[in-house]
């Protein structure tokens, strides 16, 4: 998808290294390119953690303006670098590799809210295998996971 969208840039823009057209295309790449890739990715992310789509979208509203203006501090530097100096051929594999580490700063913004989630202490998990454990055998048996 990267190559079709760098083709579609050089074919709109133009594929020499002025500083017109470069800005031109780290522009276009800020505004629809990462504003849908920072969108479907929360999207997706947000429906796999919640499985029920209102979930899902106020997971998204919460999450995208601050991934997308962390984007912004990022990528444009990132494409300015890759469509001055790096040939086009070698464009789409360079911004993958960006692309990794970006992934992996969105994934961490995803699971935010499972971060969250306040620490058991090991008390608290002896109490409530003790309280099923009803025989006190040290094992919780079928009978004892019925009730």
């Amino acid at each position: 998808f990267m190559l079709a969208w760098y083709n579609f840039l050089n074919k709109f823009v133009g594929r020499g290294v002025a500083t017109e057209i470069i800005l031109a295309k780290c522009l276009l790449d800020q505004l629809f390119f990462a504003t849908q890739q920072d969108f479907l990715f929360l999207a997706l992310c947000a429906y796999n953690h919640s499985e029920k789509l209102p979930m899902a979208i106020q997971e998204v509203k919460k999450n995208f303006l601050t991934t997308w203006l962390m984007d912004c501090s990022l990528w444009p530097i990132v494409n300015f670098v890759g469509f001055s100096f790096v040939p086009f051929k070698f464009q789409p594999t360079y911004m993958a590799g960006v692309q990794l580490f970006w992934q992996l700063y969105v994934s961490s913004v995803t699971n935010e809210a499972e971060r969250d989630i306040p620490e058991i202490s090991d008390e608290h998990l002896i109490a409530a295998f003790n309280d099923v454990d009803v025989d006190k055998s040290g094992f919780i048996d079928a009978e004892e996971l019925q009730m």
